[in-house]
C-alpha cells in the first residue's frame, strides 16, 4: 500500500524499531473495526508525569496526515493542515531544552519551507477525500517519553522510547472496542556500546548535544504511524 507521509521527509530516516500487540476487545480477543469508515481524533494527551507537553499537539498532526492519506479510512476530524505545518515549522525551526540542556532546531524556516512546499503539493488530492459517515473515535495518551543521557545512553546502549495507550469507540459507546500499547524506540547516532572499564570516562563525556528538535519529532511520527497502522490491522479482520 503506498501512502504519502507528509512531513517524513522534514524529519528524515523511519526508526529503528516499533509495535507491541494489535487492538484488543475487553475479552482479550482481537478486535475488529470493518464496520468503521472513518477516524475522530478525539482525545491526545501526555501523562501528568512527562513534561514534553507538545509531544501531544506532534501526535495529533500527524495521526491526522496518516488518517488522511491511507487507502482504509475516509475523512474523520476537519483538518486544518496549514496550521499544523505553521506548528511544525515553529517548533523544528526553534531551540529548545531536554533534561534542562540545550536542544538544537531540527531545520531552518528556509529548510522547512522549501520541504513543505513539496509535499503539500502531494497531499492536495487527499484533501477532497469524502467524509465518512460511520466514524470510529480515538483516544490516545502519551505514557512514556525518555531520552536517555550518560551512562545509559553512551555505554549501555538505551535508546530513546515512547508509548502510549490507545483506545479505540464506536458510536456513543462508553467502553472501548479495543484498546492496545504501542511503543516506539529509536539509538541516537554515532554512540557505539562501550566496555565497562572505560564507563566513567564515557559517562562524562556523553554526546548529549546530539539530540535536536528533529529527534523529537521522529518518535512523535512513528508513534502516530504504528498507531494507524493498529487501527489498519483491526480494519481487516
Amino acid at each position: 500500500m503506498h501512502r504519502v507521509v507528509l512531513f517524513t521527509s522534514l524529519i528524515g530516516v523511519m526508526l529503528v524499531a516499533g509495535g507491541c500487540g494489535g487492538l484488543l476487545d475487553r475479552n482479550g480477543q482481537p478486535a475488529s473495526v470493518r464496520d468503521y469508515d472513518s477516524v475522530i481524533i478525539e482525545d491526545v494527551r501526555v501523562a501528568p508525569s512527562i513534561p514534553m507537553k507538545h509531544m501531544a499537539e506532534l501526535v495529533k498532526g500527524f495521526l491526522q496526515v496518516e488518517l488522511l492519506t491511507s487507502t482504509k479510512w475516509l475523512r474523520g476530524d476537519e483538518f486544518d493542515v496549514e496550521a499544523f505545518a505553521q506548528y511544525v515549522e515553529t517548533y523544528a525551526t526553534s531551540a529548545g531544552t531536554l533534561h534542562g540542556k540545550p536542544v538544537k532546531p531540527a531545520m531552518t524556516r528556509e529548510q522547512y519551507a522549501k520541504q513543505y512546499a513539496e509535499q503539500r503539493k502531494e497531499l492536495e488530492p487527499h484533501l477532497r477525500k469524502p467524509k465518512g459517515t460511520r466514524p470510529l473515535r480515538l483516544r490516545v495518551e502519551i505514557t512514556k517519553l525518555d531520552f536517555p543521557e550518560g551512562v545509559g545512553q553512551v555505554v549501555l546502549g538505551t535508546k530513546a522510547e515512547a508509548r502510549a495507550a490507545v483506545h479505540v469507540y464506536g458510536g456513543s459507546g462508553l467502553t472501548p472496542i479495543g484498546s492496545t500499547e504501542v511503543k516506539v524506540i529509536d539509538g541516537l547516532p554515532g554512540i557505539p556500546l562501550l566496555p565497562v572499564a572505560v564507563v566513567t570516562r564515557a559517562a562524562s563525556n556523553a554526546i548529549f548535544d546530539q539530540y535536536t528538535r528533529k529527534h523529537v519529532m521522529k518518535l512523535a511520527l512513528e508513534l502516530s504511524q504504528e498507531i494507524v497502522e493498529k487501527l489498519d490491522e483491526a480494519k481487516t479482520r
